[in-house]
């Protein structure tokens, strides 16, 4: 069951399309596992889903979507574009996004949205078994 079902996310002003289920679900499956990871299943289950994770899912999923275009789908990002000749440069080295950005924006979002949840016991739902 996701955290936020496409219709909920098309009436918070979502722009993957109705008709692009298929990305969608996979766009959301990647933001659930990743709060799922941050939040060590804390709120996997929960009945109603908290409107801190969904706001939280629809920030990723934008910016997933978001960073899709900007990369072409291949996960880097695109420096120049040709048409008539249908060449493609890539950003390389250093200025390349990779994962590692991508995980770093993940754990903007989460901390952001869901910092100062707890779960029914009362357990910050970030909380990782370490106190500062």
């Amino acid at each position: 069951m996701p955290y936020l079902d496409q219709a909920e996310y098309l009436e918070m002003g979502g722009t993957i399309s109705e008709d692009d289920e298929l990305r969608y679900q996979r766009l959301e499956s990647r933001a659930s596992h990743a709060i799922d990871r941050a939040t060590h299943g804390r709120i996997n289950g929960e009945k109603p889903v908290r409107n801190a994770v969904k706001f939280c899912i629809y920030e990723m999923i934008e910016r997933y979507a978001s960073d899709e275009a900007m990369t072409g789908m291949s996960g880097r990002e695109i420096a120049s574009m040709s048409n008539d000749g249908v060449s493609v440069s890539y950003v390389s080295g250093a200025s390349a996004s990779g994962g590692s950005a991508s995980a770093l924006r993940d754990t903007e979002s989460i901390r952001a949205w869901l910092m100062d949840e707890v779960d029914g016991n009362g357990t910050p739902l970030l909380y990782a078994g370490v106190d500062a």
